[in-house]
């Protein structure tokens, strides 16, 4: 595939590639949903989404006057 194919594609996703775009964006968004605190961190290989990691901190705050 030539740059110039890779950009048109790029720029008029067939509808495959809609389906994939699709289905990462919503994987994406699952693992946002609810994270007060923490990252979310996508792998791509070969412009395809192939793992979605979600991690969460909770964070707690000292009460006055505790050790």
């Amino acid at each position: 595939m030539t740059a110039k194919q890779a950009e048109d594609s790029a720029e008029n996703p067939g509808p495959e590639e809609e389906k994939r775009i699709s289905w990462a964006v919503a994987q994406i968004r699952r693992a946002l949903r609810d994270l007060q605190f923490g990252q979310v961190c996508v792998t791509v290989q070969d412009g395809t989404v192939v793992q979605v990691e979600r991690t969460e901190r909770f964070r707690y705050q000292r009460r006055a006057g505790s050790h």
